[in-house]
Parts: C-alpha cells; structure tokens; sequence
C-alpha cells in the first residue's frame, strides 16, 4: 500500500510541509519535529523516512510505494540503513547517542540515504545532547537526523539552532471527537468530552476508557462542588477528597486534567452562559448554576490552584502526590493558599 503524508489526520500544515520537502529532494539534514504528546510527530517522521528510504521506481516522490524492498525492510523493523532510538526511562544516556551517530557515519547498505530518529529527544542528558551537536554541524554523506520532543525548552539551544523546526499542533476537540465517536462507538457527547481531555491528541483520545473517565469527571465535579470557602467541614472536606483522587502521581495527573476541563466549562459559561461548546454537555445544568454563583473571577482563581498543583507535580523532583492533593483541595476549600492562589475566598 502507497504510503503518503496525506494519511495522517488532522496535522495538514506540517505534512503538507513535509510533503513539499521530500517531492522537492531537498530534505534538510536535521529536523526538529515539535508538539505535544500524541499528536502524530513520530508518525510523521516514520513516514518521512520510508519515504526517504523507498527504492521504488513508479511513485511520486513524496510518497513510498510500500512494496519494494527498502519499504517492506522498513515496514519489518530490519532496515539496515534506518536508526531509531526511544527509551521508557527518564533520560536517554551518551552511549546510545554515541552508538548511533557512529552508526550513520558507515556507508548506506540498502540504498543510498541513512536515517536516525531519536523519539522524547528532550530525554537525552546535556552530554548526549553536545554528543549529536557535531554530526548536527558536519552530517555523513546524505544522511538524516530527526529529533521528536514535545518539550522544546529542554533542547540546547545549540542543538535547535541547526534543525529546521517543523511544528506539529493539537487538534481541535470536534476533529478529535470525530474520529473517537467513529473509532469507539461512543454517543457524541462522550466522544467531546474524552476530545477535550486528550488535550488535541487523536491517539490518546481513543486510549481513554469511556466509562473510567465518566467515574473520575463525575468524582471531580462532587468534589468541586463540595469544596466551597467557608463551609463547617471545609478542612475535613478537603483532606478526604484529596484521598479520592490521588491514588498515584499518574491518577491525579488525570484527575487535575479531568478538574480542569469542569472548571474550564465553567469559565465559559461565566464569560457568555448561550453559544459556548463544553465538554461535559450531559451536567450543563450544574455547571451552568456553579458558573452563575461563582462568577468569572472566583472560577479563574479556582483554575489558577489547581494549575499550580499540576506544575508542583510535573517538576523533576519525587514529591508525594498525596500531600500535592490535599494542599490543592484545601485551596479549593479557601483554607491554605498555593503562591498562584489569590487570598480570598476561592
């Protein structure tokens, strides 16, 4: 089957680029691909190089022809002239890098091009990073480096300034609903409310189990709701909530996400109650009585909080997911202010 960039959704403007790029021949020797997690960045340059890579005559030249032998080599993962390096650990060391770039010095032995691909670059350690920064200046013969990383400003500046950056960005919620309601099954209105959650990625979207995320949005809206300043039990309130909904530093990751997207229907319908497209349409009548109550500014301070517990829990450092809820849900209660948290009444 013909591999083109025109098969991945929703990121018209990048493989329309990359597209032009491989039909002209001139592919830069370095590319940066950047964007957010899941949103089609290392697909697209899995295709940029089969199609680098094709021998197949009768094709256009921005495609592969997914039947000749450079294309079935790449397709089974045995392609002697394609290098791809990611790694589930938290840092991708000097060695690999090292190993790799030795490995696209040596002359091509399928065709006429060598590729390298380092998916999460952002994980290489700074050595690794002044390790690719030499074949970046002087690349091999015609050869091709790609860095992925949803994380840009963890990428020496030295590294980015000789890679032609091409940006990948989210795809809107009602493309990502689109595909999840197809894919899935799901009603329409679930189907917007995962589409919100993926945070413009297509591919986590449909990763998301449907009735796991309705138990958590529905365990996050009680206790939002019950989290309110100057209620009797606001302190034990707010200690048993963080206990609902920090399980783990993952699980509450998903449940400020999930916190988030309610609170963020909200604002909108503070800001204009008829017109605005929420996520969680099946409880609209809730929220369109907290939007009414609370008013704009006291939903954006509540927003603000639980911004700042996703920050705390997101820096490299082991901190206890448990005590990040409890501190979050008492802001919410209007009792211990993060730095971000306005000091009154959320």
């Amino acid at each position: 089957m013909v591999v083109a960039f025109q098969q991945l959704v929703g990121q018209e403007e990048a493989t329309r680029r990359l597209a032009a790029l491989a039909g002209s021949g001139r592919v830069p020797h370095a590319l940066l691909f950047v964007g957010q997690k899941s949103v089609g960045k290392r697909t697209a340059a899995r295709v940029l190089a089969q199609v680098l890579l094709c021998t197949g005559g009768d094709r256009s030249p921005d495609t592969a022809c997914g039947v000749c032998p450079g294309c079935q080599k790449f397709e089974g993962g045995n392609h002697g002239d394609y290098t791809e390096i990611a790694t589930d650990e938290r840092n991708l060391k000097i060695k690999a890098i090292r190993d790799a770039t030795r490995q696209l010095a040596l002359r091509p032995v399928e065709g006429g091009k060598k590729i390298l691909l380092i998916d999460d670059a952002e994980k290489m350690v700074w050595q690794a990073q002044n390790a690719i920064l030499k074949t970046l200046e002087e690349p091999p013969g015609d050869s091709h480096i790609i860095l992925v990383t949803s994380r840009l400003r963890s990428i020496l500046p030295t590294v980015v300034s000789r890679c032609q950056r091409i940006a990948f960005k989210p795809i809107p919620d009602e493309r990502v609903a689109q595909m999840v309601a197809e894919r899935l099954g799901v009603d329409a209105e679930r189907a917007m409310l995962l589409a919100a959650l993926s945070s413009g990625s297509i591919g986590r979207a449909i990763e998301l189990d449907p009735t796991e995320v309705i138990e958590r949005r529905d365990r996050v809206a009680e206790l939002d709701k019950k989290l309110e300043p100057r209620s009797p039990r606001g302190a034990i309130d707010a200690l048993e909530g963080a206990s609902t909904i920090a399980d783990d530093r993952e699980g509450l990751l998903t449940s400020i996400t999930v916190l988030l997207t309610w609170l963020h229907d909200q604002m909108l319908l503070a800001a204009e109650p008829s017109g605005q497209r929420i996520a969680n349409v099946d409880r609209q009548a809730e929220l369109a009585e907290l939007a009414a109550r609370r008013g704009l500014s006291r939903i954006l301070r509540r927003i603000e909080a639980v911004l700042e517990a996703r920050r705390q829990l997101e820096l490299p450092y082991n901190f206890n997911p448990q005590m990040i809820a409890e501190q979050m849900c008492l802001v919410l209660a209007g009792h211990v202010p993060f730095e971000v948290a306005d000091r009154q009444a959320l």
